[in-house]
């Protein structure tokens, strides 16, 4: 019978549907069935069923009629059903369908083979009737698996007078497809189960629901307790796909609180639970190893876009989700508290990180859609870390990193919120609002992303080192974003609501450093303003900062592609050392609002190069034109001997954007300090600067190594126009 069943659902592609058996003569039918169309709500059933709001509504249903007396299994699937959840935990089932060409239907048949298959279980209690227009209806009557104890004995036996948990999934995995546990454990809750060894693992697909249990009020009471266990043991293994663990509480088990295990593994849901807490999700009891753990299983759901499918999953001692393995692609936590208590505001962290995510591809942390984001706050070590080559296309979206439920307190990860390590092709962020993670109060970086087989990566539409409104500070300890050794990631970008809000952070807003990180692009970002780019919300050092990185973009020769760099402690951009040559600073506005006419200027220089040659700050296009006003001390400074070759073009410095009104550098608009062979302006058509309104001189050549240096094409004193005066405050330019 196994056999032919099984050979059944391999007829019907997409139904993975479990049998729960029970014998026809242990039913007595409470009412006739009730016909509930799918979507139903349970209110409108209970006015149905004339109970009090206890009958639930199953939205997960179909109809195949199995062996019979027409010869055989007939595999009909119709989603033409009917079906409510009576207050007994009993489950009634009508659907419709055709008569199969050339047979001849009895009129009625009842426990005669027809056999009624829903995601709920088996009955042998159904009966089909032949109706006008050559179809025929099947009703059944569906009892799930009942854990009436919270003790772990097994006489092999399920039934009414006694159900371990233990007993119930022997009887689901002897069963060949779906099945439904529930719970009615006498007496108030909390109901806790000790195992006193490892329970038996899912081998068929089940739906394990602590919700049932009648003191179910909105938080878990069915505890599973594995401190009475003396070898390693996972508190649920599932095996099987298409299997379903739902308002449990997990804890104290030797290993993972849910392991997730094999490529025959997909199709899981573990919502509501809580995995690693005590019962009221205030206090931990953590699990030896991870909360939830995917090993290549492909397509599961930890978590869900509504409170109720959240799970708060803390306290555990290594990580709280861990998905590993290239068969682990396609999967998605969503909608948890991951390192905190049950109310998102106090740390409960687990031992490592929050979720881990090795070598497994296409996997998803939070979504782009309303409630699908995660809490991943007050763990140990990373918010989220994403490693090893093939961890790729993988999506951070839409979560809270760092900070507590309500996106304005920190609640911040031990080291950074979001680690990316030699993995490519990743997304942070994304180009929707719905898409905005807010990354802050994290201990160290915001984002970090290091390793050479760390390229392709984008940043995208977060906030990051800002409240959830992106007008407070949440800072993270260090920089907002950094690229260690790692090239060909993009920060923001040049489509709508691609840019981010890097600001409040302690030290850089985005930081990149080492020769491997070249290629990177840094573009439509507000960095050290809020979210409008209308009022400082400074990082505590520099905007930007390059350091010995070669061939990087920050903005570009495009509208979209701008950075707002403005009230920064010091720089609005620093390129440093021998290593960071060729890197292009362009189209910017660094020390003014977003209008480009109001000072909000950084503290010290605009842009300062110090021993790094041939970067190129401007250009001769006018999209190219960077403003580089209202600063601190310089628009522009070009130190020590190293920095040569750099060029100087095209820039508004001191100006306002339309380069007709002082808006000027405290001090110098150009100082070329001890550094030779640097070009400001030029003989081409748009490279000279209009370098004027500043408060000292207009440029500045100073010390016996700042020889070669070209000063060509600028208007130094006027307006854009060179016809009106818009003086600096001492000489248009000092050599000295």
């Amino acid at each position: 019978m196994r056999t032919l069943l099984k050979a059944l659902l391999t007829l019907v592609p997409g139904m993975a549907m479990l049998i729960a058996g029970c014998e026809s003569d242990s039913f007595q039918p409470e009412a006739p069935p009730l016909h509930v169309q799918q979507g139903t709500s349970a209110e409108e059933v209970a006015l149905l069923a004339g109970q009090d709001g206890g009958a639930t509504v199953i939205k997960e249903f179909g109809c195949v009629l199995g062996p019979s007396e027409w010869g055989g299994p007939i595999p009909l699937y119709t989603e033409n059903s009917q079906s409510v959840i009576t207050p007994s935990g009993n489950t009634r089932l009508s659907c419709q369908f055709d008569i199969p060409d050339g047979l001849e239907p009895p009129k009625a048949v009842r426990n005669s083979g027809f056999i009624c298959y829903t995601f709920m279980g088996q009955t042998n209690d159904s009966e089909a009737v032949a109706t006008p227009g050559g179809k025929a209806s099947l009703s059944c009557v569906i009892h799930p698996l009942r854990v009436n104890t919270t003790d772990d004995l097994d006489d092999g036996l399920c039934d009414d007078t006694h159900c371990s948990l233990r007993e119930a999934i022997n009887a689901s995995n002897a069963l060949p497809v779906w099945n439904y546990i529930h719970f009615r454990i006498p007496g108030p809750g909390p109901h806790t189960i000790r195992p006193n060894e490892a329970l038996p693992p899912l081998f068929d697909p089940v739906t394990i629901d602590g919700t049932s249990e009648p003191d179910f009020e909105g938080t878990p009471v069915i505890e599973l307790d594995g401190s009475g266990i003396g070898g390693e043991a996972h508190g649920l293994e599932l095996v099987a796909g298409n299997t379903t663990v739902r308002g449990l509480v997990i804890n104290r088990f030797s290993l993972n609180g849910i392991v997730i295990d094999g490529p025959g593994s997909s199709g899981n849901v573990v919502e509501g639970n809580y995995i690693g807490t005590d019962v009221a999700g205030t206090a931990p009891l953590g699990n030896g190893l991870h909360g939830v753990s995917i090993v290549s299983a492909p397509g599961n759901t930890v978590g869900g876009a509504t409170a109720g499918a959240r799970n708060v999953i803390s306290g555990n001692a290594v990580h709280g989700v861990e998905i590993i393995f290239p068969g682990s692609s396609g999967n998605s936590v969503q909608g948890n508290f991951i390192g905190t208590d049950y109310t998102g505001t106090a740390p409960l962290g687990n031992g490592e990180h929050g979720v881990l995510i090795v070598d497994a591809p296409g996997n998803t942390v939070g979504g782009a859609s309303p409630a699908a984001g995660n809490l991943v706050s007050g763990n140990a070590v990373h918010g989220v870390h994403i490693i090893a080559p093939g961890a790729n296309g993988n999506s951070v979206q839409g979560n809270y990193i760092g900070t507590d439920y309500t996106g304005t307190a920190p609640l911040g990860n031990g080291l950074h919120g979001v680690s990316i390590a030699d993995a490519s092709g990743n997304m942070v962020g994304g180009g929707a609002a719905a898409a905005r993670n807010v990354i802050s109060g994290n201990a160290h970086h915001g984002v970090e992303i290091i390793f050479p087989g760390a390229n392709g990566n984008s940043v995208q539409g977060n906030y990051i080192g800002t409240d959830e409104m992106g007008t407070g500070p949440l800072g993270n300890g260090e920089h907002g974003v950094v690229i260690v050794d790692a090239p060909g990631n993009t920060v923001g970008g040049t489509t709508p609501e691609a840019g981010n809000v890097i600001s409040g952070n302690a030290v850089h807003g985005v930081h990149i450093v080492a020769p491997g990180a070249n290629g990177n692009s840094v573009q439509g970002n507000f960095i050290g303003t809020d979210f409008a780019g209308m009022a400082a919300l400074g990082n505590g050092l520099h905007g930007v900062s390059i350091v010995d990185a070669p061939g990087n973009v920050v903005g570009g020769a495009t509208a979209a592609a701008r950075n707002v760099i403005s009230g920064n402690v010091q720089q609005g951009v620093e390129i440093v050392a021998p290593g960071a040559s060729a890197n292009s600073v362009q189209g910017n506005y660094i020390g003014t609002d977003v209008t480009g006419k109001v000072d909000l200027g950084n503290g010290a220089s605009g842009v300062i190069v110090v021993a790094a040659p041939d970067n190129v700050i401007g250009g001769p296009d006018e999209a190219a034109r960077n403003i580089i006003s209202g600063n601190g001390n310089e628009g522009v400074s070009i130190v020590e001997p190293p920095a040569t070759g750099n060029l100087v073009q095209g820039n508004y410095i001191g100006t306002d954007v339309t380069g007709a009104a002082s808006l000027g550098n405290r001090l110098h608009g150009v100082i070329v300090l001890n550094a030779p062979g640097n070009t400001i302006g030029g003989t081409a058509p748009g490279a000279g600067n209009v370098i004027s309104g500043n408060g000292e001189f207009g440029v500045l050549v100073l010390l016996p190594g700042a020889n070669a240096n070209l000063v060509q094409g600028n208007y130094i004193g006027t307006d854009e126009s060179g016809t009106d005066a818009l003086g600096n405050g001492a000489s248009g330019v000092l050599i000295v």
